[in-house]
């Protein structure tokens, strides 16, 4: 078999984990945990990306993550998309350590109070005050 036929001689490690896909998945954006868990399957990724601020992580009686996304089958790489602080993100990163998972770091800050939500918003604000941002 060739190395352009064969899935796992083109493979590469991080941490000691050694993965043959270099797709990751994001876990946001789907109906569902069942529709998340086939969209990833389907994609043959290992590893996901999962914002810990935005799934349930305590509450038995609620739908949970790994319960579909088996943490036995996907490297889970936790991130802390929803943190809107410094502090908010490192507690969240350190929970991630703890749980024994990757953390990848990205903030998105929220955007400044005086400026409105582009596009469209934009232009209305920028014809009523004439400036991008007030």
């Amino acid at each position: 078999m060739s190395p352009m036929t064969d899935p796992h001689s083109d493979t590469w490690t991080v941490a000691g984990r050694t993965f043959s896909s270099r797709l990751i998945v994001g876990t946001g954006k789907y109906a569902d945990y069942a529709q998340n868990a086939a969209a990833a399957e389907a994609a043959g990724a290992e590893i996901v990306t999962v914002a810990l601020r935005r799934v349930n992580l305590s509450d038995p009686s609620q739908p949970m993550l790994v319960d579909h996304v088996k943490p036995d089958r996907f490297t889970y790489l936790p991130n802390t998309a929803g943190c809107f602080t410094g502090e908010d993100a490192v507690r969240t990163l350190r929970l991630a350590r703890e749980a024994g998972g990757w953390p990848a770091i990205w903030k998105r800050p929220a955007p400044p109070p005086s400026c409105p939500p582009p596009p469209r918003s934009v232009r209305v604000w920028a014809s009523r005050t004439g400036s991008m941002c007030g």
